[in-house]
């Protein structure tokens, strides 16, 4: 995967888009670590907000988004 985005960004695409509950639940993470020697030059956007539940439910809920924000920009900061 991290050769495929440094050649999207080599071929003029600038905007990312991520979240945490794309699977395996390290997308965030991967997309950080690819894009890392472009943050000047990209835009990585996530969504947060979502509790994954052990039975596969996803539901969503705004008191969620506080706990998430600062992950899913360290996430991607890394």
């Amino acid at each position: 995967m991290t050769a495929l985005l440094r050649t999207a960004v080599d071929r003029g695409i600038t905007f990312f888009d991520t979240a945490e509950v794309y699977g395996p639940f390290l997308n965030e993470e991967l997309v950080g670590e690819a894009l890392a020697p472009f943050r000047g030059q990209v835009v990585i956007a996530t969504k947060f907000g979502f509790n994954i539940s052990p039975n596969s439910e996803l539901t969503a809920y705004q008191d969620l988004r506080r706990n998430n924000v600062t992950p899913s920009l360290r996430a991607i900061a890394k």
